[in-house]
């Protein structure tokens, strides 16, 4: 409730300057990320944040670091005025220019992330729609109670907004063409293009429905074989790497060392191995392995 008044005060302010016409007009596209990401904050809301809080980021952290300056180096003040204004100045830029990237950058990152939620509940998705279809709900039905399943965690947030058009009086085709722009999925939105074409024929909703499910499932097992064979090469890397090649290091340097004197020492060989070399070479396991991961859920 506070948030909301706060959000609802910015918007009030923004409204009285002409720059806010210039970013609700310049940052339009901004409304479709929105949408996808599930924040529920109206547009012009989120333009009015972009038009008052870069601002006043700038103006707070310049203020800050004067004084914070002006206590810390007296001195410097006095004989070097002009380039203690400048840090100033600069200190603020960087503060609105932060605050501005993050408030851009925010709704992009979500709706990026969200792709793979949608994506990885897709087949328990098709698989409702298919049962629903075959029997008999109409279209309105159709998309009102695969909306209320509870099985579609994920893919709430396109189907809540395509249950508000319906209810609103849009036509199920022209909600779910709706849903298929705003959604982060291609998947999704190839499908529920597909499906609004079906839905204004009348015929076959069954069949695209079963044919979409069986794609996904067949989808899925490719990316989990692939996972697996991934998982066996790092798994394969990491033994001879990680293991062996610390012991035949170890051998060849105590026989080395037996037969003759080394241009280096072996101790400081072994401890670059040990503590540089394996660790950064287990670091870039573990990043391989969570995007191998991460994969499986990629459209």
């Amino acid at each position: 409730m506070v948030l909301g008044e706060a959000l609802y005060a910015a918007y009030r302010l923004a409204r009285r300057f002409a720059l806010y016409e210039v970013v609700y007009t310049r940052f339009k596209w901004i409304e479709k990320y929105l949408l996808g990401a599930g924040i529920r904050i109206p547009y012009r809301i989120y333009a009015a944040l972009l038009t008052v809080v870069p601002p006043t980021a700038t103006l707070l952290v310049a203020l800050l670091f004067h004084f914070y300056l002006h206590a810390a180096m007296p001195e410097a003040w006095r004989v070097h005025s002009f380039l203690m204004l400048a840090l100033n100045a600069l200190a603020g830029f960087a503060a609105g220019s932060l605050t501005f990237a993050a408030i851009i950058y925010t709704p992009i990152l979500m709706y990026g992330n969200r792709a793979s939620l949608v994506d990885a509940r897709l087949p328990a998705f098709y698989s409702i729609l298919a049962a629903l279809s075959v029997a008999g709900l109409p279209p309105v039905s159709l998309i009102t109670k695969a909306y209320k399943s509870r099985d579609l965690t994920g893919i709430d947030v396109e189907f809540e907004w395509a249950a508000k058009l319906i209810g609103l009086g849009r036509s199920p085709p022209d909600a779910l063409r709706w849903v298929a722009e705003i959604t982060p999925s291609r998947q999704l939105s190839h499908a529920m293009v597909g499906l609004s074409t079906i839905l204004e024929s009348g015929y076959g909703i069954s069949e695209y429905l079963k044919n979409l499910l069986d794609e996904s499932i067949k989808n899925l097992e490719a990316k989990l074989k692939k996972l697996v064979d991934d998982l066996s090469l790092y798994m394969e890397l990491y033994i001879a790497i990680g293991v062996v090649m610390p012991l035949l290091t170890s051998i060849i340097l105590m026989f080395l060392g037996g037969i003759g004197t080394m241009p280096f020492d072996p101790n400081m060989l072994m401890g670059l191995i040990m503590f540089v070399l394996l660790p950064a070479f287990f670091a870039a396991i573990i990043i391989m392995v969570d995007m191998a991961i991460s994969g499986v859920h990629e459209s």
